[in-house]
């Protein structure tokens, strides 16, 4: 027969009320000792304690579990992103269900459904689909609005202003962006500052490829970028790399700056100048919103916009003044 939460309080000497709390992870929320965990939890070891998940849904018509929905584990910001909110999400009692839509011809709807249809007690969504979403169970938005949901947002148009200000104050005039797509907000954003002239702006889905492809278009033209925005991290890196290959050098002919902040950023050479992300920080408070919703769904709606510093590294420099790439 397997134990009990009244087998391991008996035990223990502890009342059923903090055993259940223990065992159930709300340590932290609770504010219980951690001696009085490390008890209980070895006292549930000794017992071979198991709890059952789904008898406990059926009386509280919660399943502790909350939806993730990202575009792809490939992309290493949203891989660190969901691995950040899982660590946080297991803390407070709760375990994340992750469905993506990267993979083959599945669909943001299909992932979707996947986790809807496992009960979850609420969605933290980075998808601009939004009107795909329903009000139940509750939804946290990253980088999307919805006025029918709590959501974190970022001004990409202060961030690639920012960007290009700080070029310019470097002597940059020829100043590109690499992007994965033109209908994304970065790329928006940027043609913004550039009068809507895509001359030095370079986007494919292909982000293997990219930093060679990049590299082979700005060198073709007649006077090369000498600046570079890329829309994230490692698709700077890689064009880094290729910029390398082609003996264009890094920061002395090109300056690049990414997006993320991520740790490689710090290691790789040059050392990467970029926007920092924040992305444990926003795990964080994605975490809070929703579970603020999920215990009290008549709260006021949370519309958060994160900053996202400018941290300057190696890949930028002034303008070359002699010879640059032609």
């Amino acid at each position: 027969m397997n134990a009990t939460t009244k087998d391991i309080a008996r035990q223990t000497g502890f009342s059923l009320s903090t055993v259940t709390k223990v065992v159930r992870g709300l340590s932290r929320q609770y504010n219980i000792k951690p001696e009085t965990e490390k008890l209980i939890m070895g006292a549930a070891a000794e017992l071979n304690y198991r709890p059952n998940h789904a008898a406990r849904a059926l009386i509280t018509r919660k399943t502790n579990t909350v939806g993730l929905l990202f575009h792809s584990v490939k992309d290493q910001a949203q891989a660190d992103r969901m691995f950040a909110i899982q660590e946080y999400l297991n803390e407070l009692g709760y375990v994340g269900i992750i469905s993506n839509w990267a993979v083959g011809e599945r669909s943001f709807q299909t992932a979707c459904d996947s986790v809807i249809s496992r009960g979850v007690d609420g969605i933290i969504c980075s998808h601009f689909e939004t009107q795909l979403l329903t009000a139940k169970p509750p939804v946290v938005l990253l980088a999307y609005e919805d006025e029918r949901f709590d959501s974190i947002n970022y001004d990409y148009q202060g961030i690639i202003d920012q960007a290009c200000d700080y070029f310019r104050s470097q002597g940059h005039k020829r100043i590109g962006f690499v992007g994965a797509r033109t209908n994304e907000r970065r790329y928006h954003a940027f043609m913004k500052q550039v009068q809507n002239d895509p001359t030095y702006t370079y986007c494919t889905q292909d982000g293997l490829h990219i930093g060679q492809a990049a590299v082979e278009y700005f060198l073709s033209l007649k006077h090369p970028p000498t600046a570079l925005l890329c829309f994230n991290d490692i698709s700077a890196m890689r064009l880094i790399s290729a910029a390398t290959s082609r003996g264009w050098k890094v920061p002395e002919q090109l300056s690049v700056i990414g997006m993320d902040n991520l740790p490689d950023a710090e290691v790789f050479w040059p050392t990467l100048t970029t926007f920092n992300s924040r992305i444990n920080e926003t795990s964080k408070i994605l975490v809070d919103i929703l579970m603020e919703r999920i215990h009290n769904p008549e709260a006021p709606l949370k519309k958060i916009i994160m900053d996202w510093p400018l941290i300057i590294r190696n890949s930028t420099g002034p303008c070359p003044k002699g010879k640059v790439m032609k």
